[in-house]
This record gives structure tokens, sequence and C-alpha cells, in this order.
């Protein structure tokens, strides 16, 4: 599993995702968001299988990502999950925070 890291690079905050072993998988990214879709890209990138869905984006998130025209979408009677089903539909969160420790030195510097 990626995780995401927030760094202070050049007088601007960049965010990049890692892998298990530390090593940098993906470039400077300039936003939480632009992070987001990055890792969404990459991780359909890498699948194999047949994929069945229409979109790579879950429907539930916002809303206002993916609109499927013509469609009707009935949704039982139970409360939905606030998680979806793949790695993908979960909300990214800072894993590491490097940005901190750069701006307290430059602070103190």
């Amino acid at each position: 599993m990626l995780k995401l890291v927030k760094d202070f690079h050049e007088y601007q905050f960049v965010y990049y995702w890692i892998d298990s072993h530390a090593v940098r998988v993906s470039p400077n990214l300039p936003t939480p968001q632009f992070a987001e879709e990055w890792v969404i890209h990459h991780y359909f990138s890498e699948y194999n299988g047949k994929e069945r869905r229409r979109t790579i984006f879950d429907r539930r998130y916002g809303g206002s990502k993916v609109k499927l025209e013509g469609t009707q979408i009935f949704f039982s009677k139970r409360k939905p999950s606030v998680k979806g089903r793949r790695s993908t539909d979960l909300p990214i969160a800072i894993d590491l925070d490097l940005s901190v420790e750069k701006l307290n030195k430059l602070r103190s510097g």
C-alpha cells in the first residue's frame, strides 16, 4: 500500500507517494487533490483483471466527479457504507508530514 507524504520543497508544499520501502513512486504533486487523482490512476493502471465498472471514481463521493446520464441508480434502504469496496474509494490522508520539521528549521534559521 502506498503512503502519502507532505513535504516542503523550494518554498512550497508538495505531496508525493512512497511505497513500503520508502521509495518515491510519484512526481511532486501540488495539492492533495492531485495526489488523490494520481494514486487512483496508478492503481487502475496496475490492475490486470477485467474492470467491470464504468468509472474509476466512486459515485458516492461528492457526486460531482461523475455523472452517468440516462442511468437511474436505485439504492437499497440500508444505510450506505462510508467506505467503498475498493482501496481507491477510501479518502486519502497524509501518512508522513516532513514539512513541519523543515518549516521549523526555516523559522529558526
